[in-house]
């Protein structure tokens, strides 16, 4: 029950919270850079820092290496009168290959009802959902496939512009979806409008080069779905990239990718989410508008952040939907911002938002940006800091900080950790 301060950054609109013991990464024009309080730093136009992430390019996606921090669902059916544990341990035993008739003296159970479990008796009326987890399985050195399916993808999948382009449109455009009712049923699908004709066939020949499978398109009405009915990479999606679009993320690794392959990520995103009235995209997950605020900048496109709240429920002819916040990444008018415009629409924007003078510092691991206010607030609450290693600074909103105190051993002291 305290005051707190709301940190407001020139191009960022997500203010951050944060107690006046906490200091930022600051950078007032000299070549040091210096921890300052915020309590005690309050000067409109200090240039605090924000690090770009380092991280190694990444040249090719293993599924291999991919899945063995996936672990994907497998629904079965299972008789009542056995215990769901040995349906599971049934499972198990044949995806290790053993026979079927060597798994049914192991576990004492019938032959038939290891054949039942196997292929899943769904018709049984005599059921209960459970589960079990399955991998995929290697059959040669380029091929993979799930334990029980027919078909095989290609192992590796080349990270290039393709990719990443591909990437830009599942971030604006893709989910993912499974059948409660079938095993590893899971699809990625990419909605368009269908007037969108030549993002849809960019699509479709992206599905087919970058991971070598046919697409199923959809018409329905004003829209087309473009669906990959392979399992394998729709979960290789939800793992990169999120599952819905307010959990939309980018890997880490992106941020060791070079200036033409985010070109490609952004080019993707903007076409799918974003409109060239102000050359700006527009996201509910505020993940990924940080991220991509952030790679932009990196490469010296130099976005504007704005954050729009929205009521949690609308109606739109009478139906009510649900709504979420909106996050808009605008490009300013500049050079780099008419290539990027170029490449997304074949042409400039018909409004765009001239740039305003402000001081800023590029560097290669970091950007300066000027504050633009600080306010105080009574806030009555949990408040946390967080201890790491060696120097004690993490980021928030992006921003570089400094715990508000050296713990030391006592870290694991709630106390302390709360009382800052």
């Amino acid at each position: 029950n305290d005051q707190i301060y709301e940190v407001r950054i020139r191009k960022m609109g997500i203010p951050l919270l944060i107690t006046g013991n906490h200091k930022f990464l600051t950078f007032n024009g000299d070549k040091e850079t210096r921890f300052l309080e915020c309590s005690k730093r309050r000067v409109k136009g200090d240039l605090i820092k924000i690090p770009f992430p380092s991280f190694n390019r990444k040249n090719m996606i293993d599924l291999m290496e991919e899945f063995t921090l996936i672990q994907p669902r497998r629904n079965f059916s299972s008789n009542r009168r056995i215990p769901s544990e040995k349906n599971k341990e049934i499972l198990c035993l044949a995806d290790g290959g053993l026979p079927q008739t060597l798994i049914s003296e192991t576990l004492g159970v019938s032959r038939g009802h290891v054949i039942f479990v196997n292929k899943a008796g769904w018709a049984s009326k005599y059921t209960q959902s459970t589960y079990a987890e399955s991998r995929i399985k290697k059959m040669d050195e380029k091929l993979v496939r799930f334990p029980r399916s027919k078909y095989s993808v290609n192992r590796f999948i080349k990270i290039d512009k393709d990719f990443c382009r591909l990437a830009g449109y599942y971030l604006a455009e893709g989910c993912v979806t499974r059948c409660k009712s079938r095993p590893n049923s899971y699809r990625a699908s990419f909605t368009f409008e269908a007037t969108e004709k030549e993002w849809i066939e960019d699509t479709k020949k992206l599905i087919k080069t970058v991971l070598g499978q046919k697409p199923y398109t959809v018409n329905s009405k004003n829209l087309t779905y473009i669906i990959v009915r392979s399992s394998i990479h729709a979960l290789l999606f939800k793992k990169l990239f999120g599952e819905k679009s307010q959990n939309k993320i980018i890997p880490p690794w992106f941020f060791g990718l070079n200036r033409e392959e985010i070109t490609a990520v952004l080019v993707g995103w903007l076409r799918g989410d974003g409109s060239y009235l102000y050359l700006e995209g527009i996201t509910s997950s505020k993940m990924l508008a940080l991220d991509l605020w952030l790679l932009s900048w990196k490469h010296e496109y130099e976005p504007s952040l704005y954050y729009h709240k929205h009521p949690s429920h609308s109606q739109i002819q009478g139906r009510q939907i649900n709504c979420s916040d909106a996050f808009i990444l605008r490009f300013c008018h500049s050079p780099n911002s008419d290539i990027l415009s170029f490449l997304t629409f074949h042409k400039l924007p018909l409004k765009y938002t001239q740039p305003k003078k402000i001081r800023r510092v590029k560097k290669q691991d970091a950007v300066f940006l000027p504050i633009k206010s600080i306010k105080k607030q009574i806030y009555n609450g949990a408040v946390f800091n967080i201890e790491t290693e060696k120097d004690h600074t993490y980021t928030a909103n992006l921003l570089a900080v400094h715990n508000c105190s050296h713990l030391g051993n006592s870290a694991s002291d709630l106390s302390l950790i709360y009382g800052c």
